[in-house]
């Protein structure tokens, strides 16, 4: 057996050997047992780890919430989302939950709603829809700002047609979570053109640029504007709202639109400063994870790096969104 190989078994036989001896205390045991767990999930045992586990439930219950934090780890990995809400409720105060304020408990109610969410992806997928919607109001009962839900319920209206309930989910995530409102314009601006409403479109977007400026949102309104009041007027808003708030994003556009009535030597210059800007922008990451400073091009509702739930956003500012 290579070294690292046997350096990597050597902490599990270890703890076995301890388990071994009858005279070891109980409390001793179970934190052996707690150990012993813990080697058979970093070796991918996770079945053994989860018998482990459970047996741990029954017997210590000083050691209850570490065994539970380890299974919520093993079902999350297996995806086994039903035992992984199971058991994060276990992790909750038994009554007024859902009041809870501490920090630990909307942890936990954050990551029950994403569990819910997955449970609902996998409904839409199989074309329940009518499973998914529950899902998913499950989500929003554990987790009311949990944008993911929205985004998820409105996409399931959509399909099936629904357009009004679908504009009312993706309007609540500007009251959720502003920063995520650039990942829903693509889908508000399909609603309202199946309403015929593109003038609605852009005063909506609008309303929601004032109070939260965002690159994506500002593209959003620049479109419309052109399909309801004409080029002139959507490049007159677009330009004074750059003077405002410039972002690398939006010189980009910027750029886009003036190439067209510039001259040849004026489209050169500016084809090189879009180059310059693109080249700029493939360096940055657009969203980042509050808890532990991920930054990545996609956005993951688990973190990958702290796999916490619900903590990666948006990045915003000049170089963002």
């Amino acid at each position: 057996m290579p070294l690292a190989n046997r350096c990597a078994w050597a902490p599990q036989r270890i703890h076995q050997n301890l388990m071994a001896r009858p005279s070891l205390p109980a409390k001793h045991r179970h934190q052996v047992h707690l150990e012993l767990a813990r080697d058979f999930i970093s070796a991918g045992l996770l079945d053994r780890a989860e018998r482990l586990l459970q047996e741990l439930l029954r017997d210590s219950p000083d050691s209850r919430e570490q065994a539970l934090r380890h299974l919520l780890e093993i079902y999350q990995a297996e995806r086994e989302w039903q035992e992984a809400i199971d058991t994060a409720m276990q992790l909750l105060p038994k009554k007024s939950w859902l009041r809870s304020t501490s920090f630990d408990s909307q942890q936990v109610l954050r990551s029950i709603a994403h569990y819910y969410c997955e449970l609902a992806e996998q409904s839409i997928r199989a074309g329940d829809y009518q499973g998914g919607r529950a899902y998913l109001k499950e989500a929003l009962t554990f987790d009311k700002i949990c944008v993911r839900a929205s985004i998820l319920l409105a996409r399931l209206e959509m399909a099936a047609g629904q357009y009004e309930l679908a504009l009312k989910s993706l309007k609540r995530v500007a009251s959720q979570d502003a920063a995520f409102m650039g990942e829903v314009v693509a889908y508000l601006r399909e609603v309202y053109e199946q309403k015929d409403a593109l003038g609605d479109y852009v005063d909506y977007l609008k309303s929601v640029y004032l109070q939260h400026p965002s690159t994506e949102v500002l593209l959003g309104i620049f479109d419309g504007l052109v399909l309801t009041q004409g080029e002139q007027q959507a490049f007159e808003f677009f330009n004074e709202q750059m003077t405002k708030r410039p972002t690398l994003r939006g010189i980009t556009r910027l750029i886009e639109i003036h190439e067209s009535s510039s001259s040849d030597q004026g489209r050169a210059n500016l084809a090189i400063l879009k180059t310059l800007v693109e080249n700029l922008l493939s360096e940055k990451h657009d969203y980042l994870c509050k808890h532990c400073g991920f930054s990545g091009r996609q956005l993951h509702w688990q973190c990958p790096s702290c796999k916490h739930w619900g903590e990666t956003r948006p990045i915003q500012g000049v170089e963002g969104d």
